[in-house]
């Protein structure tokens, strides 16, 4: 609050919380940080006080259990409390060795709930999930022509930007087959909406 009070033009969000984080989560002492926990409940409030959208890592499920969502609630609980607050959830709330069957069935379902929840295909969402080997999946490119406007794209990159022209590249495959209206959303228009002051 301090520091978004000194130097209020720099904030576009909060974020990236790493919540439930595959081996991070399982390597953490004590209480486990999670989207539903009230130690984020300040965070939200204030993030909805002053309109800043929150980047959450919050995978849906566990690596020992990838079969099906046993941690979605925790993101839906604190999606339900703080309705007015603009969640994006990173890379669709998925991490490695995670394999949720129909998981573009549960991101659609949450999309139409929550309807200021936004999702980023970033990271191995896109080359394991939505685009695996290159080839875009039907029901992702149905559900992103759908909920465009609530997709964007995420290059996961942390200080290594010289990178961000060929991670981005890689969306070519799946882009190329979306609609003109579509294609924009996702690659700059949902960002500027959701980050833009």
């Amino acid at each position: 609050r301090r520091a978004y009070d000194l130097y209020p033009d720099v904030w576009a969000g909060i974020g990236e919380l790493l919540l439930r984080h595959d081996d991070l989560t399982a390597l953490t002492l004590g209480d486990v940080p999670r989207a539903n926990h009230r130690a984020l409940w300040p965070v939200f409030e204030f993030a909805t006080e002053r309109n800043l959208p929150v980047l959450l890592h919050q995978n849906v499920t566990s690596v020992s259990k990838s079969d099906h969502p046993v941690y979605l609630y925790e993101l839906e609980e604190a999606l339900r409390d703080f309705p007015r607050t603009r969640f994006i959830l990173a890379h669709c709330g998925i991490s490695r060795r995670v394999n949720v069957p129909f998981y573009h069935q549960m991101v659609r379902r949450l999309l139409e709930q929550y309807p200021d929840l936004v999702v980023d295909y970033s990271w191995i969402i896109f080359d394991e999930i939505i685009c695996p080997g290159g080839v875009p999946r039907e029901e992702w490119l149905a559900l992103t022509e759908e909920h465009s406007a609530r997709i964007c794209l995420g290059s996961d990159l942390v200080t290594r930007f010289e990178r961000l022209g060929p991670e981005l590249q890689r969306y070519d495959v799946f882009l190329d087959q979306l609609s003109e209206t579509a294609r924009a959303n996702v690659c700059w228009k949902t960002a500027e909406r959701v980050y833009g002051r």
